[in-house]
């Protein structure tokens, strides 16, 4: 599980690849709308490495004074 917590003032998306494919994504996020904390649930069908890519949805979207949590959980 993986979650990003994010200001109200952006609108991010969160994907997750594994190291075999980093074009196409495994899993992603689907919330739309500024302040909205991003999520992915996924088990994974793969060993290795997986990377998480955070891209703001629209041009412009980022907040240098507020923070932001990423947290991903193991089960």
């Amino acid at each position: 599980v993986i979650n990003l917590g994010v200001p109200a003032t952006v609108d991010y998306h969160m994907l997750l690849y594994h190291e075999s494919d980093t074009v196409q994504p495994v899993k992603h996020s689907s919330n739309v709308g500024k302040g909205i904390d991003e999520h992915i649930a996924y088990t994974p069908t793969k060993t290795g490495r997986y990377y998480i890519r955070i891209i703001p949805r629209h041009e412009g979207d980022h907040d240098d004074v507020n923070s932001y949590t990423l947290v991903a959980s193991f089960r």
